[in-house]
Formats: structure tokens, C-alpha cells, sequence
């Protein structure tokens, strides 16, 4: 295991938008989530920058400038595919965000999806279209009893990775510390979607393998509407050697650093098995 001692967990999920102010009232309008921090930044450009929260689930949302935000306009779906978020009862929460005037995404136009294998007594999900074209799943795992507020959303559920070889991508992840907590296989008529759930101190990244042309297209993917996943760490030098050594794809020769203002990281970018970027960040408080 790498970073043994190091990596603490996850710190938040970025997201690039072209539009900030509309981002940040979609999530908190439809979502739930509140601003819990915003200023501009000094990086490649300009940046404007909003960190947003719901439960124990962080949003860095961010507006790039110059050649960095025209990229952004163009992008689609990615190598990290959706964020989902927990509800308590899926139905419920279908009527609250049509009310509201959210798109359903493709996947569930026809309504919650129940996985059967899933977890102790399956799990119920939906798909809707977010601000930038991201994909928000709304997930209930059956097996809750966390029933006192129907109305809340809680924070994480799990971070959507599709993979094109799940036994590769498992290794990667265990060799970072996660656990394997859950795997299944949904059967479809033209084939077999494999599944694994990876556990990090409480979060979880669900991996899954498609079949046919949706896992071709997969081969294909560039960066996403979910631009990356950043995890902690408490000495981000020590990190950053421990994966170079063990011939990790590294972005950067040496951290980055960005000042936030009331905080400063340190930070670099690791590509895992297909090209999802994952950060390893160490903040430090003023």
C-alpha cells in the first residue's frame, strides 16, 4: 500500500464551469448546498473560485480565463463520468427536482432504475443533467433507515468512474489504500456491466466496466465536465516521491501552489488507469 499514514481522504471534487454564478445557484437552489467559501485566484489567468457543500460532500467550482476557459466550452462527457449524491427516498426527490425543472439525463428517462445486487437490498438511482452538462445521480441505498427527513439530500454517495479494465483499475485504487467494499454484474440483453465499489475512510468510488460501443467510446474520453477528484494528504513532498518511485503518471515535475487567501495548497495531479485525474492536495491554513 502507498501513502501509508499520508492520505487522509477525500477533499473535494472540481468542477470547471464557463458560467460560475449559474453553477452555484443550480446546486444550491435545487441541491441544497451552501457556499462555504469564494474568492479569485492567480492561476494560468484569472480564476474564479466558490467551494460549495452538502454533508460531508465538496464542491470546488470553478470559472477559468483565457484559453483555459474556451477549452472548457467544449468539453463533454469525461473520464469521471457523475457525481451522485444520497437521498433518502428516490421518488420523492424525482418530484421535488421536475418541479424545479431539471432535466433527467437519458440514462433514466423512464424513471428510477433499481439494481438488485447492489449492496444488501439494492439500490434505487436517477440521472439528472447539471449545470454544465455533468452528470448528478441521486442514489438510495435501500438498505438505509435513515428515513427522519425525506426531504434532504445528505452528501456523498460515490464518484462514477467508467473504466475500460475493472481488475486493472481495483489494483490502482488498492494499491492507494481504498478497500473493495462491493462488486456486482448487471446483466443486459447485449452483455455483462461489472461493477466495484472502492471505500476510502467512508468514500466511495464506483467503478464499472460497460461492453460493446459504450466501451469503446470510453476508450476515447478526454477530460470531462468533472475535471478531477482531489484526496488529502499530510505531506504532500512525501507524496509526491513515494508515487514517482513507484512509476505513478505525475503531471507536474514539482507541487503547485495556489493562495487561496485565508488558506494555501500544495498540490499535484496523478492519471490513473484511464487518465482520470486524480489530485493529491495538502492545505494549509493562514
Amino acid at each position: 500500500m502507498l501513502l501509508k499514514g499520508n492520505l487522509t481522504g477525500v477533499q473535494h471534487l472540481g468542477i470547471p464551469t464557463i458560467d460560475l454564478n449559474k453553477t452555484i445557484e443550480w446546486y444550491e437552489t435545487i441541491a441544497g448546498f451552501k457556499t462555504i467559501y469564494k474568492t479569485v485566484i492567480d492561476y494560468h489567468g484569472k480564476v474564479s473560485v466558490t467551494f460549495i457543500e452538502l454533508g460531508n460532500l465538496v464542491i470546488e467550482a470553478y470559472q477559468p480565463s483565457g484559453k483555459d476557459y474556451e477549452e472548457i466550452k467544449f468539453r463533454s462527457k469525461g473520464h469521471i463520468d457523475l457525481l451522485a449524491i444520497d437521498t433518502v427516498d428516490i421518488e420523492y426527490s424525482l418530484e421535488e427536482f421536475l418541479l424545479k425543472g431539471v432535466q433527467l439525463d437519458s440514462s433514466t428517462i423512464n424513471g428510477p432504475v433499481l439494481l438488485e445486487n447492489f449492496f444488501s437490498k439494492g439500490v434505487k438511482y436517477l440521472n439528472f443533467v447539471g449545470p454544465n452538462g455533468e452528470t448528478v445521480e441521486l442514489s438510495q441505498n435501500l438498505a438505509s433507515e435513515d428515513c427522519i427527513n425525506k426531504t434532504v439530500l445528505k452528501g456523498w454517495s460515490h464518484l462514477g468512474i467508467p473504466v475500460t479494465d475493472i481488475n486493472k483499475s481495483k489494483s490502482f485504487y488498492k494499491d492507494l489504500g481504498f478497500i473493495e467494499v462491493m462488486n456486482a454484474e448487471v446483466k443486459r440483453e447485449e452483455g455483462i456491466i461489472k461493477a466495484a465499489f472502492m471505500d476510502l475512510n467512508g468514500f466511495h468510488i464506483e467503478l464499472y466496466q460497460l461492453f460493446g460501443e459504450d466501451l469503446e467510446e470510453i476508450k476515447t474520453r478526454a477530460d470531462g465536465h468533472i475535471d478531477h477528484i482531489a484526496l488529502d494528504v499530510l505531506d504532500v513532498d512525501q507524496a509526491i516521491n513515494e508515487l514517482r518511485e513507484a512509476n505513478y503518471t505525475i503531471e507536474e515535475t514539482v507541487p503547485s501552489f495556489i493562495d487561496f487567501g485565508d488558506f494555501a495548497v500544495r498540490f499535484f495531479h496523478v492519471k490513473g488507469p484511464d487518465n482520470e485525474k486524480i489530485e493529491f492536495n495538502q492545505k494549509t491554513f493562514k
